[in-house]
């Protein structure tokens, strides 16, 4: 089975990303909230780049843990994977297209104060 790079999936995630909206008015009423959404995109942002270690270790057919080996995961099982870790780049990058979004909103009103 074919699968994406990681640039074409980065491109197809930012594409669908500008139909996620970002509820401005409940950033700006509640601080708790704002704290989450900040949260749950740092996290995001700090996960990314080990989803897309495994995705290329797996797209190689590299083991995961030992360098220079290859990987004891069978065909169908590495597929599985492979979908699923594509799901999550795919989700990982338009969360991240939203976190630009929102700090350089975040920027250019807080140069308006």
């Amino acid at each position: 089975m074919n699968h994406f790079t990681l640039k074409e999936l980065r491109m197809e995630a930012r594409a669908a990303a500008g139909d996620i909206e970002v509820a401005w008015e409940k950033l700006d009423s509640d601080p708790e909230y704002r704290e989450d959404f900040e949260h749950i995109l740092r996290q995001v942002e700090h996960m990314l780049p080990e989803i897309e270690r495994l995705y290329e270790k797996l797209i190689k057919g590299e083991n995961i843990f030992d360098e220079n080996e290859p990987t004891t995961i069978g065909y169908e099982e590495r597929e599985l994977f492979l979908d699923k870790l594509e799901e999550e780049l795919f989700a990982s990058y338009q969360v991240m297209d939203l976190w630009e979004r929102y700090n350089l909103i975040e920027t250019i009103t807080a140069l308006d104060k």
